[in-house]
């Protein structure tokens, strides 16, 4: 059985997209890679921003997928 990752991926970065509407910031978006950042300000951790969720076809690993 051949695993279809394109397939894979591009379902999961679908879930992912409507979280840019919500304020989430995509810096990556190729069609083997996707990620998202909060980039609001959190004072009281003095940072500008979070990484939120990521995806990317690995070529020997098939898909990642990272949330925390």
């Amino acid at each position: 059985m051949k695993t279809d990752y394109i397939e894979i991926f591009q379902t999961i970065r679908a879930e992912l997209q409507p979280y840019a509407a919500l304020g989430f910031t995509n810096r990556t978006n190729s069609e083997s890679e996707y990620d998202l950042w909060s980039e609001k300000n959190i004072k009281e951790d003095n940072v500008t921003e979070r990484f939120f969720a990521s995806i990317k076809i690995e070529e020997d690993h098939g898909v990642s997928a990272l949330r925390p």
